[in-house]
Parts: structure tokens; C-alpha cells; sequence
């Protein structure tokens, strides 16, 4: 505005030099002179807002220069009746966004004064010069420009209160977009599962370092030449294995998700963990099964032992007979330890607490048994899991928990149904509830189906639920259950947030489930 005002000021000065002949050198002079102090002060005004100067007095300060300079401009042309008069307005009009709408009326008075004063030293000289019939004229065009500053003011004042109303509220929200933008970067960035968004050519769009790190190649490449399935899977989730650096194998689940504008939206998770606890929980079960079985075994045979053991210490042998039973006692008490070493092996261990997400283990788990091809399709698994503050247990035992409930659950539900998991807070503690809509269990079997080897299931070993039990016991937990034939089962554990120190629980130990 600064700049456009002055080029105004100047092209009109320049114009009338142009036009004014050689009896009025003088009056050229004075024009040029006039143009060379405006530059001037425009120059020193830049220079001024380059230092750390106030923004405020310097606006003024431009608005008194220029008032200076159009007033000078006007008195040599015609005064009051000048055409460059019209120049106060877009001074007014800059004044509005120089200050503001209060500035901008004190400007326009400033200049309804200074042009009633040429008016009236003007129609002082038609009044001397003979020429009173000119004044009405004069009135006329004094009163219609004070009236336009004071209408330019209240104009400008307003639309300025709104434009710096709108930049204000413009500079908020760019500021709360752009920490939200800052806010969701970090998240997404921070984020352990991949997120990627693919256009609808196929190509890389946007990308975590999580879901690059998976698949670097989608920076080069089309999505269908680096993901499998990408073509087959347009809606829906599969899962996938891909080999590392390091030749391991690597278990991937991917979701994608349509957008509006053909694109898709990945999101990649990296199961592999879960996919080696299932496998080690199936071996754990196997091993269990063998363990007790063992355990037992060696319950029956540790009795014979001792009694052949102590026959034998007792029979009275020649003495060339002697190395031989030397040889039978030696071979008794070898066995003796090798069963010891094998009760020892098959008693549970000890859970290792560290402050542990619940919530986080239990939308891992479902996650891992929803993509299940035993499951997917079958069964549906839903969620109701409340914020509950962290706990005192072992991650992996509670995780081979929570697998063991769903693997129940879903294997229960022959023609497929609703698994509901739920956790909250009770007491002093967790609560965690799974309930499905399966065929249910009879009443007199409830008081036995955590008992080792009980199992009703073609093909089940029994062991699951047992291992269920003993954990949550090792956890200083309870676990409860309901269940209607026909009707489905529900499984309730409670675990304290702050459990007493662990011990692991022998084969006999009772405790209240």
C-alpha cells in the first residue's frame, strides 16, 4: 500500500511537470523537489523497519510525511479544488491497516481539518477576487471529501478489524494444524506397526520408517512387485512370511484399506513373535503332557527302587559275588538321580515380574489369532478392553494365558461365533473376561477341567487349561468360570496389580481357583 501510494504521488508529480510550460519553472522545481523529499523518506523508512525500531511510531511517522506531501502537492494546485486532494482517501485507506479503525478516524479528521482550512483561505480569495459565486461550488466539493474520508476511514477500519480478526484466527489454526501435524508425525513415526499409503497407480504415496524398514523396496517399486498378495487382497487382511538379511523367517500381517481416491491404505504388523510363542506354547503343551507323563512314571518307579535298593543292601553274597552287587547299587542310585532330575525338570517355573501392559498383550494375541486360518473367517473376536494401569507379571505367561482362553474358545465353537474379551479394573487388581458362544461345559465336569490330562475334545491333551490354572495361581490370581451346555462359557481371572514374589507351584500344590 506504501508502495502503490507512492507511485500514485510520483506519476501524478511527474505528469504535471510534463505539462507546466517555461513561465512557471519555478512551480516545476518545487514538484521535483517535493518528489525528491518523498523518495527520501520512503527510503528512510525502509532503512527505519530493517532495525529493531517501534512498528507503531513508524506508521505514524509515514502518516505524517505523507500528509506533508499531499498537502504540499494540493496547495500547488488549486488548493481545496485540487485533484490531488483525492489522495487523502487512500491515505485514510492505509491508515486503517498502518494503526487501526481508531487511527484511521483520527486521520481523517487531521485531514477534514487541513482541507476545511484550504477551503476557507480559498473562498477567502473568491470573496476578495470578485468571484463569490464560486463558493458554492467549493463547499460542495470540500464537504463531499470530508464526508469520503470519514466513510473511507469507517470502511477501512472495519474490513481491517475483520482481516486481522480472519489473519488471527488463520495464524491459530495454522498453528494447531501444524502441531497436529508435528503431533501425528511423531506418533505415526513412532509407531511399532507400518503404515503406508498407496496411490492409485500403485506407487508409494507417504510412509513410517516401520513400514519401510519391512519393505524398502516400495520406494522404488510398485506396490504389486514388492508386496504378495498386494493384487489378490483388494479389502481385508492376510498374512505373509518374508526372509530377512539375516535368512530368519518373518510373519507379517497386512491389512488394507480402500480410500476415496483409489488409493489404499496398509498397515503392515510384524507377528513373528506371536507365531513363535504359538509354536512354543503348542511345544510347551507337547512337552508338558510328556513331563507329567514322565513325572509320574518316575513317581511309580522311585518306590520300587528304594525297596530293590534296600533288598539289596540287606541279601548277604559270597564275596567273589560282591563287585556284582557293588554294580546293582551303583546302577540303583544312577537311576535314582536321573528321576530326581527328571522331577526336577518338569516342576513349573516361577514367573519373572516386570511392569506389564495388559491391554497391549491382549490386542497383540487377538490380533495374531484373528489372522489364524483356523479362525479367520469362523470366528469373530471383539474387544472391550478399559485403561488399566500397569502390573507386576510375566509377559509371556500371561500371553500363553490369554492365547490358551481364545484357542479354547475358538475350538469350542464348531460352527463359528463371537469370542467377547473384556478387561477392567476390580479392587486392587485386573479383571480379564472371555466369553464365547460355544457348546458349553456340563456342570459335573467344571470341577475338573483344570485338572491335567482332562480334556473332552477329540485330539485335546488336557493341558491347556491347566497351565491356564497354574499360571494365574503363580500370580497370586484367581480364575472362575460359568458355563451353560449350548450356551457358552465364561472365563474370569483376576490378577493383583501387585502380586506377592513368585514361587513356582509343585504338581501338588492346592490353591482356591
Amino acid at each position: 500500500m506504501r508502495l502503490g501510494l507512492t507511485v500514485v504521488l510520483l506519476g501524478s508529480l511527474v505528469l504535471r511537470w510534463l505539462t507546466v510550460g517555461q513561465a512557471q519553472v519555478a512551480e516545476r522545481e518545487r514538484f521535483t523537489l517535493i518528489a525528491i523529499l518523498v523518495c527520501a523518506a520512503m527510503a528512510l523508512s525502509a532503512i527505519g523497519l530493517n532495525r529493531r525500531v517501534d512498528v507503531h511510531r513508524v506508521a505514524w511517522l509515514q502518516l505524517a510525511m505523507d500528509c506533508a506531501a499531499i498537502t504540499a502537492v494540493t496547495l500547488l494546485t488549486k488548493g481545496a479544488s485540487s485533484v490531488f486532494g483525492g489522495l487523502y482517501v487512500l491515505s485514510v485507506v492505509g491508515s486503517a491497516y498502518l494503526v487501526d479503525g481508531r487511527g484511521s478516524l483520527l486521520v481523517a479528521a487531521v485531514y477534514a481539518t487541513i482541507l476545511g482550512m484550504m477551503g476557507a483561505w480559498q473562498g477567502w480569495e473568491f470573496v476578495n477576487l470578485g468571484t463569490p459565486e464560486r463558493l458554492p461550488g467549493l463547499i460542495s466539493d470540500v464537504s463531499l471529501r470530508v464526508m469520503g474520508f470519514f466513510l473511507a476511514a469507517l470502511l477501512a477500519g472495519k474490513l481491517t478489524e475483520r482481516l486481522r480478526a480472519a489473519e488471527e484466527q488463520l495464524d491459530r489454526q495454522a498453528s494447531r494444524t501444524y502441531a497436529l501435524e508435528q503431533d501425528l508425525s511423531q506418533v505415526v513415526g513412532a509407531l511399532r506397526s507400518g503404515i503406508v499409503l498407496i496411490d492409485n497407480t500403485g506407487r508409494l504415496r507417504s510412509a513410517n520408517p516401520m513400514a519401510l524398514d519391512l519393505f524398502p523396496a516400495l520406494a522404488d517399486r510398485p506396490a504389486a512387485e514388492v508386496i504378495a498378495g498386494w493384487e489378490d487382497q483388494l479389502e481385508g487382511a492376510w498374512e505373509t512370511v518374508q526372509r530377512g538379511e539375516d535368512d530368519r523367517a518373518r510373519h507379517l500381517l497386512l491389512s488394507r484399506s480402500p480410500m476415496e481416491d483409489g488409493g489404499s491404505v496398509l498397515t503392515i504388523e510384524d507377528v513373528s513373535r506371536l507365531r513363535r510363542m504359538e509354536q512354543e506354547v503348542r511345544q510347551q503343551e507337547r512337552l508338558s503332557a510328556v513331563g507329567r507323563f514322565a513325572a509320574s512314571i518316575a513317581h511309580e518307579v522311585r518306590n520300587p527302587l528304594t525297596a530293590l535298593s534296600g533288598a539289596v543292601q540287606m541279601m548277604e553274597v559270597a564275596p567273589e559275588d560282591q563287585p556284582l552287587r557293588e554294580i546293582v547299587l551303583d546302577e540303583v542310585a544312577r537311576i535314582e538321580r536321573l528321576i530326581t532330575d527328571l522331577l526336577e525338570s518338569a516342576r513349573p517355573q516361577a514367573p519373572q515380574l516386570q511392569p506389564t501392559d495388559l491391554g497391549a498383550i491382549i490386542v497383540a494375541v487377538v490380533t495374531a489369532m484373528g489372522a489364524d486360518p483356523r479362525v479367520a473367517g469362523r470366528v469373530s473376536l471383539e474387544t472391550q478392553l478399559k485403561a488399566v494401569p500397569p502390573l507386576l507379571a510375566d509377559p509371556d505367561q500371561l500371553r500363553q494365558v490369554i492365547w490358551n482362553l481364545l484357542s479354547n474358545a475358538a475350538q469350542s465353537m464348531t460352527e463359528g461365533g463371537v469370542v467377547q474379551v473384556r478387561l477392567g479394573v476390580e479392587g486392587e487388581g485386573v479383571t480379564i473376561m472371555v466369553r464365547d458362544e460355544g457348546v458349553g461345559i456340563a456342570e459335573a465336569d467344571l470341577a475338573r477341567i483344570f485338572d491335567p490330562f482332562f480334556t473332552k475334545r477329540t485330539g485335546g491333551t488336557g493341558l491347556g487349561l491347566a497351565v491356564v490354572d497354574r499360571i494365574v495361581r503363580a500370580h497370586g490370581g484367581q480364575i472362575r468360570v460359568r458355563s451353560r451346555l449350548q450356551q457358552g462359557t465364561t472365563f474370569a481371572i483376576w490378577l493383583p496389580l501387585h502380586p506377592n514374589p513368585p514361587t513356582a507351584p509343585t504338581e501338588d500344590q492346592d490353591a482356591p481357583r
